[in-house]
């Protein structure tokens, strides 16, 4: 059995600076953006808008992300504080909650976060058709080949323990 921690040190987590504030979360509303009040909720302005927030909000999970991983994978390290790290874990799971409620409400959810532009003022890159069914078929035979090891990997052991029962009923 794996002896018991208990990390928690009474001190208050770390705070992220003004920009997150998880006490006074409100549900995402697209309109609410103070460049696009009083536009019309289905133009192409608003939808631009909207993938950019995701995609801003997908910048800061990820940011959260690897600060979560990387407490996890140094948790033993000296001069790691598991508060920090515990900290962390709770601003990423309030993000990720964030996100879906914008992704949700804006309509964008249903659609792949693409990267964002590569320079300021520039146009994501948004792959071809050809290149997306290159990837799709890249997938799929990852995915056979995979699925091909497995069934090779279980025949294998199925021969092996046959072979073991026979054996031993022989003798």
């Amino acid at each position: 059995m794996y002896p018991a921690h208990n990390f928690d040190t009474g001190a208050q987590p770390p705070t992220f600076g003004p920009h997150f504030n998880p006490t006074q979360q409100q549900p995402y509303l697209p309109l609410q953006d103070p460049l696009i009040q009083g536009a019309d909720p289905t133009s192409p302005e608003v939808f631009r808008q909207s993938i950019a927030n995701v995609q801003e909000q997908v910048i800061q999970l990820q940011s959260c992300a690897r600060r979560v991983l990387s407490g996890i994978q140094n948790a033993y390290q000296a001069g790691n504080c598991p508060a920090h790290t515990k900290a962390d874990i709770s601003t990423l799971k309030q993000i990720l909650e964030l996100t879906i409620d914008i992704m949700r409400s804006s309509g964008v959810g249903a659609l792949p976060v693409l990267p964002g532009p590569t320079s300021p003022g520039g146009i994501p890159p948004v792959p071809t058709e050809q290149q997306l069914t290159e990837r799709t078929q890249q997938s799929l035979k990852r995915f056979f080949d995979q699925v091909l090891r497995h069934q090779e990997s279980a025949a294998t052991a199925a021969n092996l323990l046959s072979a073991e029962n026979i054996g031993k009923v022989g003798k």
